[in-house]
């Protein structure tokens, strides 16, 4: 079976209405599990624009960033879902966990008698 013909729609370049020298904005598209506060969103766009204008010599005012949000279950990782893969780092951590429920490493400290 032949995959299907890729038809594009025939129609005129839309130009924009910018002076011929001017350069190119930037466009950075970041996806990242959901979870993020505003906070940490923000500081994310600042560090990129930041590194664009001190690397590349951009103006900030045309970088464009978009964060896209994704749902672990929507997002596939070493083979399988963001979930199962969790999942399955999860109950390893759990099986690795000393039977007693006392934290590796840790000893009780007794005070001394005098």
């Amino acid at each position: 079976m032949q995959p299907p013909e890729l038809v594009l729609a025939e129609r005129p370049l839309v130009r924009a209405r910018f002076p011929a020298n001017f350069p190119p904005m930037p466009y950075v598209n970041v996806q990242i599990l959901h979870g993020a506060t505003v906070a940490q969103k923000k500081a994310v766009v600042a560090d990129i624009t930041q590194s664009l204008v001190t690397r590349l010599g951009k103006h900030p005012e045309h970088i464009h960033i978009v964060i896209d949000e994704v749902s672990p279950e929507n997002w596939g990782y070493a083979g399988m879902l963001t979930t199962e893969y969790l999942a399955a780092q999860n109950a390893a951590a759990a099986a690795a966990a000393p039977a007693s429920g006392r934290k590796k490493g840790r000893t009780r400290v007794r005070p001394r008698k005098e």
